[in-house]
């Protein structure tokens, strides 16, 4: 299971993603979630991005 949540630069919520992978290592997981959030920001019309993830491996 991955998921992420969109904001702006003040904060405030823009979207939300949630997505069931079903298995795989814990960094594939990190990296679709990654790419999902990317995508997820994009369709929202966010251009400038601070990513922010738990996993070192994944960056």
């Amino acid at each position: 299971m991955a998921g992420g949540v969109v904001r702006d630069d003040q904060g405030h919520f823009l979207g939300a993603f949630v997505m069931n992978l079903g298995g795989g290592s814990i960094t594939h997981v990190e990296l679709m979630g990654i790419l999902q959030g990317l995508r997820c920001a994009w369709e929202l019309g966010v251009r400038k991005i601070l990513l922010q993830t738990d996993s070192r491996a994944a960056i």
